[in-house]
């Protein structure tokens, strides 16, 4: 469903136009506006109903001058199921959008983009991170995490867009880093990663960074985690709600 009411001038008065519609449907729609309005005003979107909340935003006081993009705006909202209408509202708000061009593109490319129902905050991102195996971390530290550092600092790097429903980003955003197999493991910089890490307090590391052995506290993680650890890929990120 994709409704616009459309306004001339300044005026408060609306007339409501149904997408897709037909080119007797548009001129009747400004015919109803003549009566009510000078025509000589130019007719704009005053807003824009959908199911899609984000879109409102773009269009409004918008001039149309073709209704072609439009209406073909509207035939992929109604190709859409829920599921994929929260990816676009998700998308749109994720991406620069400067018009009608990008708001199609979007609408035409939902598979380049991946959906995690009900994270709708940082922290929940976090959590969500951890839970789902992406970041690994020793269960008996698990509740001492911070999960809304781990969701901000990953938001920050990939970017992506919280909605209502969930977080959207682009699925080549989301793609973990491979590492390379074949760099050196630095066991001073392993045993301070994997300290902060564990405790997710920089100050920490200062204040015992003269008193600590860090190459011999590297070789140890290194052996509990494993040494292939660190050259191994970051587990795929799993979409589904939690």
């Amino acid at each position: 469903m994709m409704i616009l009411n459309l306004a001339r001038g300044k005026s408060g008065w609306r007339v409501p136009l149904r997408l897709p519609a037909t080119q007797e449907e548009i001129d009747g729609a400004y015919a109803k506006l003549d009566e009510i309005v000078d025509r000589k005003k130019p007719t704009r979107i005053a807003s824009v109903i959908s199911e899609v909340g984000f879109l409102d935003r773009y269009f409004r006081d918008w001039q149309p001058d073709s209704f072609s993009d439009l209406n073909a705006l509207a035939r992929k909202l109604g190709d859409m199921d829920p599921q994929q209408r929260r990816v676009f509202d998700g998308a749109l708000c994720a991406e620069c959008i400067e018009g009608l061009p990008d708001i199609l593109r979007v609408a035409s490319s939902l598979n380049d983009y991946i959906f995690i129902n009900g994270v709708t905050t940082e922290k929940e991102l976090g959590r969500f991170l951890v839970d789902s195996g992406y970041k690994s971390f020793p269960e008996d530290v698990k509740p001492y995490l911070d999960y809304n550092a781990i969701g901000v600092e990953y938001y920050c790097e990939r970017g992506g867009a919280f909605t209502a429903y969930g977080y959207t980003l682009r699925r080549s955003s989301a793609e973990p880093v491979q590492a390379d197999a074949s760099a050196p493991i630095n066991e001073e910089e392993y045993g301070k990663a994997a300290l902060l890490e564990l405790c997710g307090d920089q100050e920490v590391i200062d204040t015992i960074d003269g008193f600590m052995n860090w190459r011999e506290f590297g070789l140890c993680m290194m052996e509990q985690n494993g040494a292939a650890q660190k050259a191994e890929p970051t587990p795929p990120m799993q979409t589904q709600s939690f």
